[in-house]
């Protein structure tokens, strides 16, 4: 009973792609686990559309499409078609939009072209060289790469969380 109620608790907090894809592997979970499993599928209303959803859009993500070679060739680009890619992901799973994480991108944009202008402006007062300038600006840049990765680590598990305990209520 205690194992029951602990799956269904547990099963409660995960997405409905994540509850698509362990139905996709349940011959592996005990026969508890795997009635928990329906029986939430069931209380969401998840059924075969949103299987077959879920496998187009696995399709989607692995084919090879424009967007992958142009992130060869650019790899900022890449990363930017993935974060909103996963903004939209986000959305599609939960309804709304992750505003925190959108607006720290958004923040940081500001901050960084700002910062890069103040810096050229700067070498350019100061007659440095274009080698000085650089040298200048990749440390910081490595920095500003650093905090932006754990700031925005902080920031989606945050959204993560506040969504999974929003929809346990």
């Amino acid at each position: 009973m205690i194992e029951s109620e602990q799956l269904a608790a547990h099963y409660g907090l995960q997405t409905d792609e994540e509850l698509l894809r362990l139905k996709e592997e349940s011959e592996q979970l005990t026969p508890a686990a795997r009635e928990q499993l329906n029986n939430e599928l069931q209380r969401r209303r998840i059924g075969a559309a949103a299987k077959q959803a879920l496998r187009v859009s696995d399709e989607i993500d692995t084919g090879d499409d424009t967007a992958a070679k142009f992130s060869i060739l650019f790899p900022s680009l890449g990363r930017v078609a993935a974060t909103l890619k996963d903004w939209r992901h986000y959305r599609s799973q939960t309804g709304a939009w992750p505003v925190f994480s959108i607006a720290a991108h958004v923040i940081h944009g500001v901050f960084l072209v700002g910062w890069a202008g103040y810096l050229v402006w700067f070498g350019v007062t100061h007659k440095w060289s274009t080698t000085k300038l650089v040298l200048v600006s990749l440390p910081l840049l490595l920095i500003d790469t650093i905090l932006e990765n754990w700031i925005e680590g902080k920031i989606r598990t945050g959204e993560l969380q506040r969504y999974r305990t929003k929809r346990s209520k």
